[in-house]
């Protein structure tokens, strides 16, 4: 028994050093790129207030208004997409376990799973979506959001008014995206109708996502 426990223990405690070690060497990895977007965002203020160049965008090109204004205000802080974007990863692989695999095996070997299987995921997909800093923004950010607030709202009895309040800001951060609040709508329209779960929670959710809608106009 006492040697199954300390098995036990030495396997989290090597896996635990696999997600902190990847992490690190995620961030340590990541660099801006010399030119297209990561540019021109870095540079967007530079002869522009936050204002102008916000409205001109939201105007003109994107209603991501949330993603964007983010991203006007943290690109040019290295320090910050560096531990925004391992976070993200994290998130995400976290996220995944819980919605499919938290009824089967502990968190530490979920994640680390989770963690193994975004890693080897497309290389064209994740130089885009991970490695590309404003794409890490426009892609893995509202993912991560969008993955961690459905889980809430799958496990909203078993969570409580902090994790409720947290999801409800993911929900923001995600629906600034099209894709992620699409499949947003579908898994909350899915859960609600089949799990006949007509909670306050589920229907203060479910409202939130239209108060977003406006983005994509």
């Amino acid at each position: 028994m006492f040697a199954t426990k300390n098995k036990n223990i030495s396997t989290d405690m090597y896996l635990i050093a696999f997600i902190i070690s990847l992490l690190i060497l995620v961030s340590l990895g990541l660099t801006m790129r010399p030119d297209q977007d990561d540019q021109y965002f870095k540079h967007a203020l530079d002869n522009k207030s936050f204002f102008e160049f916000f409205s001109f965008r939201y105007l003109k090109w994107s209603g991501r208004y949330a993603i964007e204004a983010l991203l006007l205000l943290t690109i040019n802080y290295d320090w910050f997409w560096k531990l925004m974007i391992p976070m993200c990863i994290l998130l995400c692989a976290y996220s995944i376990w819980s919605l499919t695999l938290r009824k089967s095996i502990s968190s530490i070997k979920g994640i680390s799973l989770a963690l193994g299987l975004i890693m080897i995921m497309s290389p064209s997909v994740a130089n885009d979506s991970m490695w590309w800093i404003t794409g890490a923004y426009n892609y893995l950010l509202p993912v991560s959001m969008g993955l961690y607030a459905v889980d809430i709202l799958l496990r909203q009895k078993q969570t409580g008014l902090y994790q409720k309040t947290l999801s409800l800001i993911a929900l923001f951060i995600a629906c600034s995206t099209e894709q992620p609040a699409l499949c947003i709508v579908i898994a909350s329209i899915l859960f609600i109708i089949s799990t006949r779960t007509y909670t306050t929670f589920s229907f203060i959710f479910f409202l939130s996502r239209y108060f977003f809608l406006p983005s994509y106009f």
